[in-house]
């Protein structure tokens, strides 16, 4: 989302840009809203929402909603300050926690095996900071009450770039979790053949020159 000059909230990123594109195709007009990602879930289970995005798989809420094709590869990476990039352990989560390094996490997301494992050690609960909104997370960066942001990449360097930070922050070269993320329908709603014709569209999107690049670096 951005604001327009009325301050109005826009839908705008990677995501947008592809349901957009191909609802288009389909001829079904879109209603955005602008929420938090636990009402979503339950919004889509109880057929208050229809589509969602972007999930990862997971078999307890595929019991409730329709999974779309991936449409896009989702990096779970820590966001520092570039002064401190170089100091940062790359073997493992542990091994940065055992440092006393802070970590920013946003609540309610998935990231991965190793950092459940981390989370549920009662020596490092201590060091992780969760929160919900990126900005705000990115600015306990820069104000270093945290040494580190968990998100997914795209999403936090494309909030650095709103905020005019980028040229203050790194992303360290260590690959917390990697996944492939889909749209999901609530099947309250959404028919199972509708599904499929979406799928159809968007692997003819997927394999045109108009698709999305997702750009993983900060601009120098």
């Amino acid at each position: 989302m951005h604001k327009d000059p009325d301050g109005s909230l826009v839908p705008a990123g990677f995501d947008v840009i592809i349901l957009n594109h191909v609802s288009k195709q389909l001829d079904c007009p879109i209603e955005w809203r602008n929420q938090p990602w636990n009402r979503s879930i339950y919004e889509l289970e109880h057929g208050q929402l229809d589509v969602l995005a972007p999930a990862s798989y997971n078999p307890k809420r595929a019991q409730f909603a329709w999974y779309s094709k991936p449409f896009r590869a989702e990096r779970m990476r820590i966001v520092v300050r570039k002064e401190s990039q170089h100091q940062w352990p790359l073997t493992s989560l542990e091994a940065m926690l055992k440092q006393n390094y802070r970590i920013s996490f946003h609540l309610g997301t998935w990231y991965g095996a190793e950092f459940e494992k981390v989370a549920k050690n009662p020596n490092f609960q201590g060091l992780l900071y969760s929160g919900t909104n990126n900005q705000k997370r990115l600015k306990m960066l820069l104000r270093e009450r945290v040494d580190g942001v968990l998100g997914e990449v795209v999403s936090l360097l494309q909030d650095a770039e709103k905020m005019g930070i980028s040229d203050k922050l790194a992303v360290i070269d260590y690959p917390v979790h990697d996944n492939e993320v889909h749209f999901i329908f609530s099947k309250k709603n959404i028919p199972e053949h509708f599904v499929h014709s979406f799928n159809n569209v968007l692997k003819t999107y997927k394999n045109s020159s108009d698709y999305p690049i997702l750009n993983y670096t900060l601009h120098e």
